[in-house]
């Protein structure tokens, strides 16, 4: 089974601050993972990591045969998802107006109900 995710001594920064230091993980393809640990623990910083919206620090790791340390992972964003602490949604529009909202973005049908 090949590696949907290979992180090799990866470190991440949020400014000045360290939030992850030499982390080596390995995901398979449909492999499940889950991710425990205290608030401020890194959690999300690895998550976000995953899905390509931060790049490393330090070290190197592949996405979905993307390096993170290369423009590469802006072609495999269309195939991650991420749900985060914030909604991704705009606060004015209803949410079958945000749905058709991102459905013209990326050319799909707005009506999705």
């Amino acid at each position: 089974m090949s590696a949907l995710v290979k992180l090799k001594r990866i470190g991440a920064r949020i400014g000045d601050t360290l939030i992850l230091r030499d982390l080596d993980l390995t995901v398979a393809n449909g492999e499940s993972v889950g991710l425990v640990g205290a608030n401020g623990s890194g959690k999300t910083t690895l998550l976000r990591l995953f899905a390509t919206l931060l790049t490393p620090s330090s070290g190197k790791g592949r996405v979905i045969g993307a390096s993170l340390t290369s423009p590469e992972p802006v072609g495999v964003r269309s195939r991650i998802g991420l749900i985060g602490h914030t909604p991704g949604l705009f606060p004015r529009l209803s949410l079958e107006e945000n749905t058709a909202f991102v459905a013209r973005l990326v050319g799909a049908p707005a009506q999705l109900f």
